[in-house]
C-alpha cells in the first residue's frame, strides 16, 4: 500500500505547486504510479495499492 498526501512537506507542499491542487495532484498521481511500477519491476509477485489522501477525502489511484 503506498500512500501519500496533500500539502506534503517532503514535496514543499501546496506552496511549491504555487497552491494548484490539480497539478499537486498529477505530480502524486505521477509519483505513485512510478513508485507502484519500481515495486512491480523488482518484486513480480506484488500487489500494490495507491491511495492519495486530500484534505476532504481519499482518492485510490487505479489501474495501476
Amino acid at each position: 500500500m503506498l500512500m501519500i498526501h496533500s500539502d506534503c512537506g517532503a514535496y514543499g507542499g501546496l506552496q511549491a505547486f504555487e497552491g494548484n491542487e490539480e497539478r499537486e495532484a498529477a505530480n502524486h498521481e505521477s509519483e505513485l504510479r512510478s513508485a507502484a511500477e519500481f515495486l512491480k519491476s523488482n518484486i513480480s509477485a506484488i500487489d500494490v495499492e495507491c491511495y492519495y489522501l486530500k484534505f476532504n477525502g481519499v482518492w485510490e489511484l487505479e489501474g495501476v
